[in-house]
Parts: C-alpha cells; structure tokens; sequence
C-alpha cells in the first residue's frame, strides 16, 4: 500500500511538461512532416497531442518500473527511435521496452497481477491464439497482459500493454513491456534471438527528455530485430484504428 501511494504522489510530478520540453517536441513532430518509402507508402508523423501523451505514458511507467526495482531496456522502434532520432519514430505513437524473467515479474507484482494467466481469457486466431487479462487501472495506468502461441502451443511473445487511464482502452497511445526470456548467453524475444553481450550491461540513450537504458550495442540489434536495412524502414500506423491482430480481433468487455 505504501509503494502504490508513493507511487501516486510521485507520478503527479512525473506528468508536469515544461515549457522546454513542449518546444522540443513540437520541432520532433513538425520536422519531418512526411516520410516515404519505397512504393510510395506514406508515413504521416503522430499529431502533438498524440505525442505529449505518449511522454507522459513513458514517464509514469518508468517511475511504476523504479518502484518496482525493475530493470528493462529500449526495445523494437523506440530503440529504433533513440539510436535515429534521439526519441520517438515521428510517425510511432507507440513505446516498446524488454524486461528480463526476474524483473518482468517484479512487475506483474506491483501491479498484483501475478496470476493473470489463471484470470485470462483465450483468443484465437489463424494460425496462433493468445491469452489476455484485463487489469485493473493503476493510479493514471490501465493495462493488459497478454500472452501469443503458435498453431501447435509454442510461445510466441509475452507482454504487458500500458495506456492512460483518461484514455480509452483500445488507445493507440500505448506502451509494451516486452517479456525477454534468457538461458545465459542469449535472450528470446518475441521476434529475435539476441545474444546477451549485445544486451547487457545498459548504456543509456536520449528518448524525449531523458536519457533512457538501452542495449549496450544498439546498431547490432537493430539488425538483429529490423534487418541490416533498419534506418529506412518505414512501420505506418493507421491514424484512428489499430492495424494490430490483437486490437483487430480483442473487443474489450468495458469501454
């Protein structure tokens, strides 16, 4: 009880955005304002208002993960973010950290979803199914657990999605904390095999205003994760909707 009302207090400063920092972020969102890929595809850059909430998600998961003495590191395109643009991909209103067994545990802890998986619900759909658990809103957190397999039950991803809690549940303003699981020498994530020197120990790289722990080489896994072609790849959301199986197939009970 004590570390959740610490929390509360904690995140109410963990919200402020200064005056600074607004500037910075309107230059991140207006320059580029497009980008093309080959083909032709489009990329249009995330609106301010999407983005300044996107900063303070990132922030009150930190200090949740802080109080919750959980390590985890930059991962998939807010790693690809950090390394090219020294925070978020312009057109990517989402965030996407790794944490390791232990500390994604530590997590699930403080937010006293330990046994999510026996609260779960099934999911199907072609070709793979996953569990998910909708928990119960954490001071300005909601959040999801869920978990993927494959057609014959082998683990695909594990991962729990955060979104403020002012906002709707299937909000494409959205965090993942990725499950990694390691055997002492390489880490499984859900789309790499990363070897753990790549990994650890953290350096640390500029996202937003901070300066947030990332993999210690993150050129190489971003190779590992995107291809050797990672700086032009283009991932364009759809504005308004999510082009995610999951948000595709998961209609939520509550609104």
């Amino acid at each position: 009880m004590r570390l959740a009302v610490a929390w509360l207090l904690a995140s109410k400063t963990c919200l402020a955005v200064q005056t600074g920092s607004f500037l910075e972020l309107q230059s991140l969102w207006t320059k580029p304002a497009w980008s093309q890929q080959d083909g032709g595809t489009v990329c249009a850059p995330v609106g301010l208002a999407d983005l300044l909430r996107l900063q303070a998600l990132v922030g009150e998961v930190a200090q949740l993960l802080r109080l919750a003495k959980a390590r985890w590191l930059l991962s998939h395109g807010s790693l690809l973010g950090a390394w090219l643009h020294h925070g978020p991909v312009p057109w990517d209103e989402e965030a996407d950290i790794l944490l390791f067994a232990e500390d994604f545990q530590r997590l699930l802890a403080v937010l006293g979803a330990e046994d999510w998986l026996a609260q779960s619900r099934r999911v199907s759909t072609p070709g793979s199914s996953f569990q998910i658990y909708e928990g119960t809103p954490v001071g300005a957190l909601r959040y999801d657990v869920h978990e993927h397999r494959d057609q014959v039950g082998l683990w695909l991803a594990t991962a729990v999605t955060f979104r403020l809690h002012s906002g709707a549940r299937d909000d494409p303003v959205q965090l993942d904390a990725f499950l990694a699981k390691a055997n002492g020498s390489h880490a499984w994530t859900d789309s790499a095999v990363l070897p753990l020197p790549l990994l650890l120990p953290p350096r640390r790289l500029r996202f937003f205003d901070w300066l947030l722990p990332a993999p210690q080489a993150p050129r190489r896994v971003l190779e590992l994760w995107y291809g050797p072609k990672f700086a032009a790849r283009r991932k364009c959301a759809l504005r308004g909707r999510s082009s995610s199986c999951l948000h595709r197939l998961w209609r939520p009970a509550t609104p």
